[in-house]
């Protein structure tokens, strides 16, 4: 049943081999949250940026304060790997402006260097504010404000 030959290299090769397939699977398997978070992150931005947009009877300060509530109810449980997270908001003129960057956890950080930037998520959204019964009546023609 078994053969005469006891040298033991099969399992020498499968205690080398079988510890670097399942690294393999495990950075796969981060690899795909971190993708996942950075989708997350995106869209949250131009959700944010969108919803914040269109709320035209608020100040500056109200539509930035909107838009983090947003960026905040949106992300809620939704992230998976991130460290820290940072929104910053602009308001100007006919434009809202959501900056979010985060940093990702790394499983071995002390063993990568802390300059590197590789694991970085940073999205930025760009919303263009419009007063939608002046604009259908600036496409119509008609000056009736």
């Amino acid at each position: 049943m078994f053969s005469e030959n006891k040298n033991g290299y099969m399992t020498i090769e499968t205690s080398m081999v079988f510890p670097v397939i399942v690294m393999g699977v495990v950075f796969v398997i981060y690899v795909g949250v971190y993708l996942y978070d950075v989708s997350v992150i995106k869209q949250v931005s131009h959700v944010a940026a969108l919803r914040a947009s269109q709320q035209t009877d608020l100040t500056s300060s109200e539509i930035k304060a909107f838009a983090k509530n947003q960026l905040n109810s949106l992300a809620d449980k939704k992230l998976l790997v991130i460290e820290e997270k940072k929104e910053e908001i602009e308001v100007s003129g006919g434009k809202v402006k959501v900056f979010m960057s985060a940093k990702v956890k790394m499983p071995f950080s002390i063993l990568l260097s802390e300059k590197l930037k590789l694991w970085e998520i940073k999205s930025e959204a760009e919303a263009v504010r419009v007063n939608p019964v002046k604009n259908i009546r600036s496409i119509r023609g008609s000056d009736d404000s």
